[in-house]
Order: structure tokens, then sequence, then C-alpha cells
């Protein structure tokens, strides 16, 4: 047996973990020899886990979205029964080592595994993941051009590698300048911060100009929606934890869920100006938008922006 718990929340690289074990089974016989459940259904995977392969070698069991820490010993008492021809992957957010169940699956022989994307703000930590992706496909890039793609592709693995992917197919073996790199990849997450930026200053005519631009090179309406939902998000925890009277760095970071203290200094000059009902008012209305566009189409984000903007309250 092969117990694997995959953490994080990285779940392209999870999926491309995962690949690789499904490539070692024979395609043929996939239906009978490949299983995915929900974490409902734990005690039908392991009754699964514990049947030979059919017409292989191997069998793969996949269980998603475990939550560990309410699973109980009864539950999982069966995983030591499993035969060698079974692998079993456990994907989860988290897993305290410290809790019976983690000890438990330690004792059963677990690979763990944690693949966890970068922070949104973590602009090192991206680049890091720019320049192994940019490694991988042997694309050469200048210490400009990794930038510029961090903050421009932000911290989606998925999407990266297909840009980088499409950069290599591009550069054909060449080295590309900064320059060269601007020319395929738009810097989107920076348009779409930008227009966020706007509309949280009540700028509405430079609202509308970035959101322009943004349809203009076709980005998809649910990304830009889904951008700004997230910094408006973002604004409205810390002014929320302000108001509660949270005001150390630190613990404002930690309330917030945020890795880097340091950012906390900007976010609180930017919503020191709002009121609170104003960013939870323009939160509903983008999680709104989400569902609308799928009907209105760039209407719906066009009236979402010009209602946020226009009524932006400030103190």
């Amino acid at each position: 047996m092969s117990l694997l718990v995959l953490l994080g929340d990285d779940s392209h690289v999870i999926a491309q973990y995962l690949n690789h074990h499904k490539a070692q089974l024979n395609p043929n016989w996939l239906n009978f020899n490949l299983h995915r459940y929900s974490a409902e259904q734990i005690q039908t995977a392991i009754t699964t886990a514990r049947t030979p392969p059919v017409m292989d070698t191997q069998r793969l069991v996949i269980v998603t979205d475990c939550p560990f820490k309410s699973w109980s010993m009864e539950q999982l008492a069966d995983i030591d029964q499993l035969p060698d021809s079974t692998t079993l992957a456990l994907i989860g957010q988290t897993l305290d080592k410290r809790a019976k169940v983690a000890k438990y699956l330690a004792a059963q022989g677990m690979t763990m595994l944690t693949y966890e994307r970068p922070k949104a703000w973590d602009a090192q930590g991206i680049e890091c993941m720019v320049s192994g992706i940019a490694r991988r496909q042997r694309l050469k890039l200048p210490k400009g051009a990794i930038s510029y793609l961090a903050e421009a592709l932000g911290n989606d693995t998925c999407r990266m590698e297909a840009e980088l992917v499409k950069l290599s197919v591009y550069a054909n073996g060449r080295s590309l300048s900064l320059s060269a790199v601007q020319q395929v990849i738009l810097n989107q997450t920076h348009s779409s911060l930008k227009l966020a930026e706007a509309m949280r200053q009540g700028r509405t005519a430079a609202a509308l100009h970035q959101l322009q631009a943004l349809l203009a090179a076709n980005h998809p309406l649910m990304v830009i929606t889904s951008t700004l939902l997230t910094q408006f998000r973002t604004w409205l925890w810390v002014k929320a934890a302000l108001q509660a009277g949270i005001h150390d760095n630190q613990t404002l970071a930690q309330h917030c869920q945020m890795s880097n203290p340091k950012r906390m200094y900007y976010l609180k000059q930017e919503v020191k100006g709002l009121r609170l009902s104003s960013l939870v008012q323009a939160q509903q209305k983008l999680f709104d938008c989400l569902e609308a566009i799928k009907y209105q189409g760039q209407d719906a984000l066009l009236t979402t922006i010009l209602s946020i903007s226009q009524r932006i309250d400030r103190q």
C-alpha cells in the first residue's frame, strides 16, 4: 500500500502529481482501477481500496476535501488492511501532526506532501514560482521579465504554467527581453487592481477606462470580477479589524489571514477614509455580479462598477 496525504491550496500542482500516478495505470482498465470519492465517502473509498486491481498491478483511489480533524479513528480503521497494489491519496487543506488521526496515518507509513501557492502579495514567492516554471520550460528570462510576470500573472499556478508554455513556444530557444514578454502577456492582474483602486477612490471615469482596456483585450469577465472581489474583501477585513480595535500590524495580519505584516501599513492607509458599510455593500454587489454576468455579460459588470464607484461613502 502507498498512502499519500496531499495538503495545500495549489490544486493544479496536486492534480499534476496525481496524473503522474494515473499514468502508471493500464489505460484500458482505468474505469476499474481509478476511483475518486468525496470525504463523506471515506469508508466506501477504503473498501474499494482493499479490492485487488482488475487486469492490472495497481489501483489508485483518491479522496478529496478531507476534513482530517473531524474524522474519527473508526472511519479509518481498515486503512492498515490495504494491499500493496493500492495507492490511496487523501487530499485536504491542513493536517495537524499532533492529532490522533495524523499519528495513526503516520503509523501506516503515509507520505505527506504540501503544495501551497504563495500569497497574492508575496512578490518574492511568486517570482520564485515563475523562475521555477521557466527553468522547467527551459525559458530564458531576465530579472525584469520575471518580476513583470509575477505581477501580471499573480499566484495562479495553472495560468502561469499555461502562459509560460506559450512564451516558451514563442521563444523557440531564444532569450526573451522584457518588452517581448510584455507584447505576449498583458499585465491583467495589475490592470484589474488598478480598476479596484479607482473604484475605491470613487474615480468613476478612471474605473471605466480601466474596464474598457480589459474588455478590449478580451479578458474574462469572471477573472476581472474575482480580482475585484478579492481586493474588496481584503479591504473589508482590514477595516472591520481596525474598527474592532486591532491596530498592531502583526495581530492585524493574523486576524486578516495574511502572512506579511508589513503589508498592513499600506492597507490601513487605503481603508482609512472608507466606511465599513460601503465595503460590505461593495462586496455583496460583487458577489451578485459573479452570478449576474452569466446571464447579462459585461453589462452586469459595468453596472456593478458604476454603482460601487459612484456610491462609495467616505468618512
